[in-house]
């Protein structure tokens, strides 16, 4: 059997259950951030409603954490690099120009 959610949407356009519970548009609570308070299955024995955030679901294992560290430096890195080679290269035009106008201005 499946249960009809209707929600109820306030004069701020947020979405309620009938028990007055900040819900999504899919009918899960949520709280003040936004976040889905996810309940637990009626089989299973843990009582307490869980909170998880978007961040939570995306962000690596810790076992992942230190190869996420290894390629986030590599790629600073390789944008330091290419940062210093373009710096050098505009210091240099801006050095022949400056040499060009400077020879071309009269006092």
């Amino acid at each position: 059997m499946v249960a009809t959610l209707v929600l109820q949407r306030d004069e701020n356009g947020d979405l309620h259950d009938p028990g007055g519970h900040l819900c999504n548009a899919a009918g899960q609570k949520i709280n003040g951030q936004g976040a889905a308070i996810l309940e637990p299955s009626s089989a299973s024995e843990d009582k307490v409603p869980l909170q998880r955030s978007l961040a939570d679901l995306t962000r690596p294992n810790k076992d992942e954490d230190q190869g996420y560290i290894e390629k986030m430096e590599s790629m600073i890195e390789k944008v330091l690099k290419i940062q210093q080679k373009t710096s050098a290269y505009l210091n240099l035009r801006l050095d022949v120009l400056y040499k060009e106008l400077n020879g071309n201005l009269k006092p």
